[in-house]
């Protein structure tokens, strides 16, 4: 299941962008950084990925 989120996660934020999991305050005025990026939404697919990873690495272990 893990899997399949993660999947449409990244989905969304490659089709939509990552202001789709922000708030609407999100577009209210320019992003000062270029290219815009959100340290939030990097930072909860960062830790998705990673759970995901431990979880599996956990699961090989004799």
């Amino acid at each position: 299941v893990i899997d399949r989120i993660i999947d449409e996660t990244l989905r969304l934020e490659r089709e939509q962008g990552q202001t789709y999991f922000l708030m609407p305050y999100a577009n209210a005025r320019p992003w000062v950084a270029r290219p815009a990026r959100s340290i939030f939404v990097d930072g909860e697919i960062a830790i998705m990925i990673g759970a995901r990873r431990l979880v599996r690495e956990r699961h090989r272990a004799p």
